[in-house]
């Protein structure tokens, strides 16, 4: 799976809550979900057992706790981590 395809997936997962507000791919991957209250507590731990179960890994605390995870680029980052492992 190419990061063209995991960007794609992730995005849709983050706009099952609604859209990103962000026209350009650069603008996606820079925009902060939680700070913009796009997602609520809830909606956090349905993004993280949608990611787990779309691309078959598992995400530890570390990684949904990261500074990293509040972007979506993050989101793609690290997923594209546990996929190479």
């Amino acid at each position: 799976m190419n990061k063209e395809e995991i960007v794609k997936r992730v995005v849709a997962i983050i706009e099952q809550e609604s859209p990103i507000p962000k026209q350009t791919l650069d603008e996606k991957l820079s925009y902060r979900y939680l700070a913009a209250g796009h997602i609520d507590s809830f909606g956090i731990t349905r993004l993280i057992f949608s990611i787990e179960d779309e691309f078959g890994i598992v995400l530890s605390p570390d990684d949904t706790q990261s500074d990293e995870f509040r972007l979506v680029g993050g989101i793609v980052s690290i997923v594209m981590e546990r996929l190479a492992t």
